[in-house]
């Protein structure tokens, strides 16, 4: 495994660039808990029509993301690309 390094993210934190928290190795399975938990938090705060946090959640979570590992990113394509084609949409990758 590749581990990263992500700081813990309030919705204060994601425009500042400062979490105020130390930042701490995370695997490639935390960072996918991390992307999930970020998500929910983006979901819960649009269903409290609060825009302003919903849209930090979601910097938090793109940040997250980038920071996924080659075997990560290559894994997630694979996923889409499955669940594309499954779906009836293979016309997408030709």
């Amino acid at each position: 495994m590749h581990p990263r390094v992500l700081p813990y993210h309030t919705p204060q934190s994601v425009c500042a660039g400062v979490s105020g928290m130390p930042a701490r190795e995370m695997s490639d399975a935390e960072i996918e808990l991390h992307i999930q938990s970020l998500g929910r938090l983006m979901v819960k705060a649009m269903a409290e029509e609060n825009r302003q946090e919903a849209l930090h959640w979601r910097q938090a979570e793109t940040l997250a993301i980038s920071q996924r590992s080659p075997v990560q990113q290559a894994r997630q394509a694979k996923t889409v690309k499955k669940i594309t084609v499954e779906s009836g949409f293979p016309w997408i990758f030709s």
